[in-house]
């Protein structure tokens, strides 16, 4: 169970790395073509919305199942 545990937290953490790099790379592409992105309706960070609720939905499950496989431990 410790490493399904580790795993988890692994997936986790490379998730958050994800959408950080995801994140690093919209705002660096806005402060180099401020004009480009004002053309559009929404605001430059618009586009991190979907990712961010994705991840914090994969990071919450995995945390419960962290929870879950900790508990089925001590019980062992």
């Amino acid at each position: 169970m410790k490493k399904a545990r580790e795993f988890c937290k692994l997936f986790m953490w490379a998730a958050i790395g994800a959408f950080a790099g995801k994140a690093l790379h919209v705002y660096f592409f806005y402060k180099k073509n401020p004009g480009l992105l004002d053309l559009m309706s929404a605001p430059w960070y618009a586009e991190l919305l979907v990712p961010l609720i994705v991840t914090a939905a994969i990071v919450a499950v995995l945390i419960v199942i962290r929870v879950i496989l900790k508990r089925k431990d001590k019980e062992q």
